[in-house]
């Protein structure tokens, strides 16, 4: 019988070795910043593949501080926290908002390695003239740039108008 605990008891924490680990993303998700201008944290992806750029702002919605992005009708609009989350290849992440608007709305993460882009992983989800509930889970992936960090972004499709709230993220490592 005390062999069979001590099995059981090996096993159980065998499992317990090679459970993912979860670590909430501190992202300013409630979009805390100045009325007009880009919230806390956060900014706009000014690369050339965004050109011309749209409209980034923080906005009240139903009385709580939100993000509204407007995009161009020749490109998408995105913005992304500064910070890089330490993650690697097979990591996931999890990023949940609600959002309003017209047009499509996108979630996702930036890979990087220093100075170096790796790959981008996102979802799309269409918006409603109510707020909804969404979610993406991505997973961190490596190409000829091995992944290190990850950067959270939010984005509206070309000629769309989405606001954001209540934005969550955590890292879930393997």
């Amino acid at each position: 019988m005390k062999k069979t605990w001590i099995a059981a008891l090996c096993f159980a924490g065998s499992l317990f070795a090679l459970t993912a680990g979860e670590e909430v993303l501190d992202i300013n998700g409630n979009m805390s910043g100045e009325e007009g201008k880009i919230p806390t944290g956060w900014a706009q992806n000014v690369s050339p593949y965004f050109k011309p750029l749209g409209k980034i702002e923080v906005v009240k919605a139903d009385a709580a501080a939100a993000v509204k992005i407007t995009s161009t009708p020749e490109k998408p609009t995105d913005m992304f926290f500064k910070e890089n989350f330490p993650a690697e290849a097979g990591d996931k992440v999890e990023i949940e908002a609600e959002i309003k608007g017209k047009g499509q709305a996108i979630l996702g993460i930036y890979g990087k390695d220093g100075a170096k882009w790796g790959p981008t992983q996102r979802q799309n989800f269409k918006a409603t003239d109510t707020f909804t509930p969404i979610k993406a889970t991505v997973t961190v992936q490596n190409s000829a740039v091995t992944v290190k960090s990850v950067q959270v972004f939010l984005s509206a499709g070309v000629n769309h108008e989405i606001t954001f709230r209540n934005v969550k993220a955590k890292l879930i490592t393997k």
